[in-house]
């Protein structure tokens, strides 16, 4: 995500002396003293006078308070709201804060620097941001601290001084977002500390862990105070507040907007329900709450048990009666739910009124239109008044949102249409259907091939598996080796290959006994089956490795990057960041070798 919001705002940050002025937002009033003697200036904001001395200022690229200021031949940003530096006078050169992520608070904006080369990312408070996984945590008299560190430990930042008695790394971010989160102890008790610094949750909990799932793009941690649990969000806001013996997560859509979240809670052995921003919307006085779905009124209903039965139990407020006395229930699909009462299952709609009768041994809702049920141990489908449109004589169906539904008969499968019409024989060890490509995988005794939707045979059943089916070409599996097919099932690639991975240009990764090469459309070789490894780097090179190390080849087949580095990081306008001997260094596709990006001297700003 760094690399990507690197590129987003690369243009940004060509020495902003010469930019065209940026959008000013938030930004104080103030004046400049000038000193004649210094041919320098002080910035004067709420009548107090700066610290330094500036020989320049950006003003027109204040943004939140942040006035650029040029002092000592470095860079910085001057606080006009707090009157003081931020991270003192030490870039190289300084970007405008762009938008880089809309998250479900606010808007973030960041702005990118040089120092000694390095490329930094600074949010909207001058705070310098880091990857969670790039920093360290270090220990000084017993207490830990976060400090970032260059990978030739040339350049050293410390985020947070040595206060804690634990750190661990736990990453509570959005999937998208560049930010992590501290789960940390200090003075016996657990907060939240953010990559910049900051203390997000105050040190007042027995203990914070993160549970291994995602709530609407939104992680949380779970809290504790003695035995009570509450949840809290990445940024430390308090979803439900430590009162419960337990809280599970549900996320509910459709009842509210995307950003309402509603987590399972319990007092006691009773459970509830409790809404962020709302509090509980049904009390505590169940044996166990499972999700919460449409009324058919504009409203919404819990679906939960007590005792040995299920039930649909309307909103608090609501006129309508609660239904009990069910043994199942399950979701509602299409504005219908499958429950079963006394042993058979029948079909309510959203206002609980009864659709199909509880007559049935079992019903399937196939694709969401037809109700198929079963009747003395075969599958038939019938309307929504219960009529039979197919009769009961199948051992099982399956729908797979296809034109036609695959059914069983006889330990084997068919294609039938929606009345029950045989489309195909009764022959088939199994029926898939590709939904992209709108064919059917057919596999007959150990062969598959494909049929058409209509179940015409597309492509014979000769092949030992069919991997991968893409627009001109299908790669499948015949003779114990993988090779490649037109669709007509003439052969493009010769099955003789351990692994076929399809890549740009028409190209292949492939394996030969353990040796891995890159061929063609049509099976000649364009990198030599010699290598330990080859994968793609950007779209038209490979990394290759051989006795352990690495280097490139063009998607030509032609050696740009020799090969003798531990390892590849990236390679970008002809310049590879590597590793060699431990150090990292970077290399261009004449062999020389540099300790920085010589493409960013090109990119960096002046000051």
């Amino acid at each position: 995500m760094r690399q990507l919001f690197f590129l987003f705002i690369l243009f940004y940050s060509v020495n902003l002396l010469f930019s065209a002025p940026a959008i000013t937002e938030d930004c104080p009033p103030y004046d400049k003293e000038f000193n004649s003697a210094k041919d320098s200036f002080k910035i004067v904001a709420n009548g107090i006078s700066s610290r330094y001395f500036y020989s320049t200022v950006l003003d027109e690229s204040c943004q939140f308070g942040l006035l650029p200021v040029f002092r000592g031949g470095k860079w910085g940003y001057y606080n006009l709201k707090l009157n003081k530096e931020i991270n003192s006078c030490i870039f190289d050169s300084v970007g405008i804060f762009r938008a880089g992520e809309t998250a479900e608070e606010d808007t973030l904006f960041f702005a990118n620097v040089y120092y000694k080369g390095l490329e930094i990312i600074l949010d909207r408070e001058g705070y310098m941001v880091f990857n969670a996984l790039d920093l360290i945590v270090y220990t000084k008299n017993g207490k830990k601290g976060l400090e970032y560190r260059s990978e030739d430990g040339s350049i050293k930042f410390t985020i947070t001084p040595p206060l804690y008695e634990s750190m661990s790394v736990e990453d509570l971010m959005s999937s998208t977002v560049g930010y992590g989160i501290f789960i940390t102890k200090k003075e016996g008790k657990f907060g939240l500390v953010d990559v910049v610094g900051r203390e997000l949750l105050p040190f007042e909990y027995d203990k914070i862990f993160v549970p291994d799932l995602e709530i609407n793009n939104t992680y949380v941690a779970f809290i504790k105070k003695g035995k009570y649990t509450g949840i809290c969000n990445k940024r430390g806001k308090i979803f439900v507040p430590p009162e419960y013996d337990k809280v599970n997560y549900y996320a509910t859509t459709g009842i509210t907007d995307d950003m309402a979240v509603r987590f399972a809670v319990a007092k006691g052995k009773k459970e509830g329900f409790y809404e962020v921003g709302k509090g509980l919307i049904f009390p505590c006085e169940f044996d166990e709450v499972f999700y919460i779905d449409h009324d058919g009124d504009g409203g919404y209903v819990l679906i939960a048990r007590n005792g040995r039965y299920f039930g649909i139990y309307p909103a608090p407020g609501s006129s309508r009666k609660a239904d009990e006395g069910y043994q199942n229930i399950l979701p509602l699909v299409e504005n219908i739910r499958l429950a079963m009462k006394n042993g058979k299952w029948g079909v309510l709609d959203a206002r609980s009124e009864v659709v199909l009768p509880f007559i049935y041994e079992e019903i399937k809702f196939v694709d969401y239109k037809y109700y198929w049920v079963k009747e003395k141990g075969k599958w038939g489908s019938v309307d929504n008044k219960g009529n039979f449109i197919v009769q009961p004589l199948f051992d099982d169906v399956k729908g797979q949102m296809a034109s036609l539904i695959s059914a069983k008969q006889k330990k084997f499968w068919g294609l039938i249409n929606d009345k029950g019409e045989n489309k195909t024989a009764f022959v088939y060890e199994r029926l898939s259907y590709n939904y992209e490509r709108k064919l059917w995988l057919c596999q007959l005794g150990k062969r598959e091939g494909l049929l058409d939707e209509a179940g015409q045979q597309y492509l014979a059943p000769e092949y030992d598996k069919i991997q991968e089916i893409y627009d001109d070409y299908i790669i499948a599996k015949k003779n114990a080796g993988f090779g490649a097919i037109d669709h007509k099932g003439k052969m493009i690639i010769d099955f003789k290959y351990s692994k076929i991975i399809p890549l740009n240009h028409g190209q292949f990764s492939a394996n030969i006994k353990n040796n891995f090469g890159v061929i063609d459309s049509l099976g000649q070789t364009i990198i030599p089956f010699e290598f330990e490894d080859v994968y793609p780097i950007g779209s038209d090179h490979f990394v290759v490795q051989k006795e352990g190390l690495k280097g490139i080849y063009s998607n030509k087949g032609k050696q740009v990057i020799r090969i003798e580095f531990e390892k590849i990081i990236d390679f970008k306008e002809g310049v590879s960041k590597v590793v060699k001997q431990g150090k990292t260094i970077w290399v261009d596709i004449h062999g020389n070798e540099f300790k920085e990006n010589p493409s960013k001297k090109k990119r960096r700003g002046k000051g």
